[in-house]
C-alpha cells in the first residue's frame, strides 16, 4: 500500500490500522516521497495494474484517479485511532464509497476560515465574505494536480485563481454583492 511519508500523521494511523486489523503480514506500508510514489502508482494504474494507497481530499491525486469511476474508497470495519478513539469518522455521503456510511478509518476534518474577532468586527464584509465562499473540494484537487504536475510558481497559483474566478464568475459576483450589503 502506498502511503505517507514518515513522520506525517497519517504515516502513524495507516500502521497503527495495520496492526489493529491484524493486516501487517500481509500488506506493505510503502513510504517515500509520496508524490512521486502516487505518480508511479497511476502510471501503474493506466498500465492496466492493480493499485492500492492512501488519500484524502482535496488533492490532487483524486483529479487523476477519479473516486468511484477508476478507484473506491476503502471502508474499515471499525474505528481504530492511536490519539483520538472517539474522533467521528465515518461519512454518510462519501461518494466512490460502498458502505453507506462509509468509516474510512480517520477522523472527518473540514477546512475552515479563521479570523480573529476583532478584526471581523471591524470587516463585516470580510467576515460575510469567509461564510459565503466554498469552493469544491473537486476543484482544489484539480489546481493540487497542476501543481504536482510543475505549475507550482507563484504566477502559476495566482492564474490558477484567476481561472477559477473567471470559470465561476457568477457566483463570485454573488459572493462580492453580499459581503458588500453586510459592510454597510
Amino acid at each position: 500500500m502506498i502511503g505517507c511519508n514518515q513522520g506525517w500523521g497519517c504515516a502513524g494511523v495507516l500502521d497503527h490500522n495495520l496492526d489493529d486489523f491484524e493486516l501487517s503480514e500481509s500488506v506493505n506500508h510503502v513510504q517515500g516521497d509520496y508524490s512521486e510514489l502516487m505518480l508511479t502508482t497511476i502510471d501503474r494504474f493506466e498500465a492496466g495494474e492493480p493499485v492500492f494507497f492512501y488519500t484524502w481530499t482535496p488533492n490532487w491525486t483524486v483529479s487523476e484517479l477519479e473516486v468511484g469511476e477508476d478507484v473506491v474508497w476503502l471502508s474499515v470495519p471499525f474505528s481504530s485511532l492511536p490519539d483520538d478513539p472517539h474522533a467521528n469518522t465515518e461519512i454518510t455521503d462519501l461518494n466512490g464509497c460502498p458502505g453507506k456510511p462509509c468509516n474510512p478509518g480517520f477522523g472527518v476534518n473540514d477546512i475552515r476560515v479563521v479570523a480573529n474577532t476583532t478584526f471581523l468586527e471591524l470587516n463585516p464584509a470580510a467576515a460575510k465574505m469567509f461564510e459565503l465562499v466554498v469552493i469544491p473540494l473537486e476543484n482544489i484537487a484539480a489546481q493540487n494536480a497542476l501543481m504536482a504536475a510543475g505549475e507550482n510558481t507563484d504566477e502559476d497559483i495566482q492564474r490558477h485563481a484567476q481561472e477559477w474566478i473567471t470559470e465561476n464568475r457568477q457566483v463570485v459576483d454573488q459572493w462580492l454583492a453580499e459581503a458588500r450589503n453586510a459592510g454597510n
